[in-house]
């Protein structure tokens, strides 16, 4: 990551948490139990961020959900003394229409990765 990087999670194991707790300022985690299992399993994770966690009424989480989280996290972290310029994005597949709006929202770049995404860059 090249900044403070936020991590938005809607599925995830504990070595895909453990690999980001030195890299992130901050967790939104899906609620579920496997989910919560996960980040107390991982002490450094959360002991060393901020871990909010958010309900979601669904089983597959697509575009569409974590596009509907980008206004939130924007509201509570762009304006921090050191405001975020990465989200890393677990559990949902990178798409087109995903790369498409991470970047109308004000990501300078988005990688697709095994899990999910990072978007880079966030310009305001």
């Amino acid at each position: 990551m090249s900044g403070p990087t936020v991590a938005l999670i809607y599925r995830a194991d504990r070595d895909q948490i453990e690999s980001l707790t030195n890299k992130v300022v901050a967790w939104w985690v899906m609620d579920t139990p496997e989910n919560r299992r996960v980040i107390l399993e991982s002490p450094d994770a959360r002991t060393a961020s901020d871990v909010t966690y958010f309900k979601a009424d669904i089983h597959d989480a697509s575009d569409e959900d974590v596009i509907s989280m980008l206004p939130v996290i924007e509201d509570h972290h762009a304006y921090q003394k050191e405001p975020y310029t990465d989200l890393v994005v677990i559990g949902v597949q990178w798409s087109p229409a995903l790369d498409e709006s991470l970047r109308a929202f004000g990501y300078a770049s988005v990688e697709p990765t095994e899990h999910g995404c990072v978007a880079r860059g966030m310009r305001r």
